[in-house]
């Protein structure tokens, strides 16, 4: 499974798990039959689990079973969150077969929402990257020589392509719509499938370039405002 800015965020805690689908750092939290399965509900199965000394790894247990279903379903890599005990007892407990990208220490009761999809942004971006990030000057110099190309519609042909090592977007940079090839030319259109995981071009290009092995680099906006935002170094 390759590396992409869709992915799940498992939120761990002694009371419940609660699951999120998300886009970079955007989180649609996943209510369903099963989540957030909540140790209260589940009390006939539960009742004296706490009661042990294995009671906690018993529940993460029957939780990490419950996602696991899910899952299989519509496979995606997945970051961890809770403090650092939870996360401990989950390595333990755990004993299904998914891709874990990252794990980040998160204690829900004092944040909120937005926050974690911060922190498990920064999770994934950290792997988009690894092994390729480049420091600013170095950066600067690849922009200013003749080895790039710039702009949404140039970027995605190229990558079409299967062309460039390594691509550069601006932090919270979105084009919502779609992209398609017309006689041989980009076209962007306001229209999107009810079909496509992606309502936004920049993760289009993001998901492609990813599948073909490249590594992405996200920057702050004032780094690519003469690039329109998003460069694709080619050499």
């Amino acid at each position: 499974m390759h590396l992409s800015t869709h992915y799940y965020v498992l939120l761990l805690n002694k009371e419940s798990w609660r699951l999120f689908e998300a886009f970079r750092n955007t989180l649609i939290e996943i209510k369903n039959m099963t989540f957030p399965f909540n140790f209260s509900q589940n009390t006939s199965t539960f009742s004296n689990l706490f009661k042990k000394e294995n009671g906690l790894e018993d529940f993460f247990k029957k939780a990490d079973s419950e996602f696991y279903k899910f899952y299989k379903d519509d496979p995606l890599k997945v970051v961890l969150a809770g403090d650092s005990e939870l996360l401990e007892v989950f390595q333990i407990s755990s004993q299904s077969n998914y891709e874990i990208l990252g794990q980040c220490e998160f204690d829900y009761s004092t944040k909120q929402s937005t926050e974690l999809g911060v922190v498990a942004w920064n999770v994934v971006k950290a792997e988009l990257v690894k092994g390729k990030e480049l420091p600013p000057d170095q950066l600067l110099t690849l922009m200013k020589e003749n080895n790039s190309v710039s702009g949404i519609t140039e970027v995605w042909k190229k990558i079409k392509k299967g062309e460039g090592e390594l691509l550069l977007l601006s932090e919270n940079y979105h084009v919502r719509g779609s992209i398609e090839e017309i006689d041989e030319e980009a076209v962007i259109s306001t229209h999107v499938s009810l079909t496509n995981v992606f309502d936004d071009i920049t993760d289009v290009i993001v998901e492609l370039f990813l599948t073909n092995g490249g590594s992405v680099q996200f920057l702050q906006p004032e780094v690519l405002k003469e690039y329109e935002n998003i460069l694709l170094i080619t050499k």
